[in-house]
């Protein structure tokens, strides 16, 4: 009999235990989605969410196009808070890549071509090279990298403040 009412009071236990656990999760589910919500809803207006197989399976995208560049806003993946916003000159691989901090400063990336070849460079919010060995790349595409620079601000004011 007492071993009865010991698996008995264990099971109960375990219950519990499995119920406070999966509210914990939707409340930090739920606290996320709102985080993640606030953050990033304000940078698709005007845009359109990309529901192509590849956008699908990279999470909720949006994309837009403007005169001479086009625009992207990836969320983050499920749980995660980094996600992108990137500005891409129309017919070239040249791009800016925002990432927004949920907490703590935004963090900015160039992909820029020089030279017949690819460059990925981290930049501070006005644009200079995070890394002095990529001062020289920066320095000679300076018109791509305003024309970047001016898309960005003309989607999202006050993205580089």
């Amino acid at each position: 009999m007492n071993n009865m009412k010991l698996s008995f009071r264990n099971k109960k236990k375990t219950i519990y235990i499995v119920i406070i656990i999966a509210v914990c999760f939707l409340v930090y589910s739920l606290i996320w989605y709102l985080i993640v919500g606030n953050k990033y809803d304000v940078y698709t207006n005007g845009m359109e969410w990309d529901t192509t197989r590849g956008a699908r399976l990279a999470g909720k995208h949006f994309s837009a196009a403007g005169d001479n560049c086009d625009y992207t806003v990836k969320y983050p993946y499920y749980l995660e808070y980094v996600g992108n916003l990137a500005v891409v000159e129309r017919g070239t691989q040249d791009a800016l890549i925002i990432w927004p901090g949920i907490i703590g400063e935004d963090e900015y990336g160039l992909m820029l071509e020089y030279e017949n070849e690819i460059y990925q460079i981290m930049v501070d919010k006005n644009m200079a090279a995070i890394n002095s060995q990529d001062d020289t790349i920066v320095a000679n595409t300076e018109d791509t990298i305003r024309l970047l620079v001016d898309a960005a601000n003309d989607k999202w004011p006050g993205i580089f403040e």
